[in-house]
């Protein structure tokens, strides 16, 4: 039996081209698949696709999988995208806790920025770059720490969360640049917020 030969253009629905049916091909292709940890897909990309076994690695502290992505046009998408990985994050929950923020009580707010800010502009030039979401979310617990901090500085604090953490929103409205950290993740609030 000959081999028919087309492929199908997206935009507009037209069969060109000299590529084999899919009934033709899949048994040779799916034999070729397998001795790669690779299993074939006929639900992804309208009948024809590749789904890995593994869908995610490491590589330089980020960590690639797959993530909503949104192209030039503003058009969200399935991507293959970086962010920072979970050793890395790891790793700089370790390098806050050795800082003990939180009892170093004789150091101003000032002092500590001076302390952290090295570290974390390091991380927000290097890991903020792509997917910044995971990297934010990490920025923000150590204004949590802050927080503590100020608690445990400060007698009319003590024991009032709540407060702790408008004082230290009220010294970020302030300040914006005391912290590496502040601008990056709270830059569009303060945008939006003059706007208004």
């Amino acid at each position: 039996m000959p081999t028919t030969w087309s492929v199908t253009v997206e935009p507009s629905k037209r069969r060109i081209g000299f590529w084999p049916s899919w009934r033709n091909v899949s048994g040779r292709v799916v034999l070729h698949y397998i001795p790669r940890r690779l299993a074939w897909s006929t639900v992804k990309m309208g009948g024809v696709g590749v789904d890995h076994v593994h869908t995610r690695f490491d590589f330089l502290g980020f960590s690639f999988r797959a993530r909503t992505v949104q192209n030039r046009a503003g058009k969200l998408f399935p991507g293959f995208g970086p962010a920072v990985s979970q050793k890395a994050l790891k790793r700089m929950t370790q390098a806050i806790r050795s800082l003990s923020l939180n009892r170093s009580t004789s150091l101003t707010l000032a002092e500590l920025a001076r302390c952290l800010n090295p570290m974390v502009r390091g991380w927000v030039n290097y890991y903020g770059a792509f997917y910044p979401q995971p990297l934010k979310r990490f920025l923000i617990r150590i204004d949590l720490r802050l927080g503590r901090w100020a608690r445990n500085k400060y007698k009319r604090l003590r024991g009032h969360k709540r407060q702790s953490w408008a004082w230290l929103k009220r010294c970020r409205e302030s300040v914006p640049q005391l912290f590496a950290h502040w601008d990056f993740c709270f830059a569009n609030d303060r945008r939006t917020r003059r706007a208004v």
